[in-house]
């Protein structure tokens, strides 16, 4: 990993993907959503459902699951996922 990158923890990528849109994280990172949407089906983080946003706009309070447990060794993920480029 070089000096102008980061790594994303699980539970930091299950925060941001519940705070925000796929769309709008992979343009922070300067990623690809489809890249966000990947890493989240790696690690078995819940994403919200779709509609989820529009709920949230007119004032309702869709459901958020809990961040499932996950083996140590799969939280340790390839690099290429969570590198962002500063």
């Amino acid at each position: 990993m070089t000096d102008s990158s980061r790594s994303l923890s699980r539970e930091y990528l299950y925060e941001l993907v519940w705070a925000k849109p796929a769309t709008h994280i992979a343009r922070e990172l300067a990623i690809k959503p489809a890249a966000v949407l990947k890493a989240c089906k790696l690690l078995n983080i819940p994403r919200p459902t779709t509609g989820h946003w529009v709920k949230l706009e007119h004032g309702q309070s869709p459901l958020r699951p809990t961040l499932p447990r996950f083996l140590l060794l799969a939280t340790l993920v390839p690099a290429p996922l969570f590198q962002v480029q500063h």
